[in-house]
């Protein structure tokens, strides 16, 4: 069984060293993807 107050906390941990903004009790008005390519060799 997974505890959703742990498993919660580990996304946020991931999220933010990925660089998310963890806003609490702020309204999400928009998301926006970045992606990274790779630059050729």
């Amino acid at each position: 069984m997974v505890r959703r107050d742990v498993f919660d906390h580990f996304l946020i941990q991931q999220a933010q060293k990925q660089g998310a903004d963890l806003r609490d009790e702020t309204e999400v008005q928009g998301i926006e993807f970045k992606t990274i390519t790779a630059s050729p060799d």
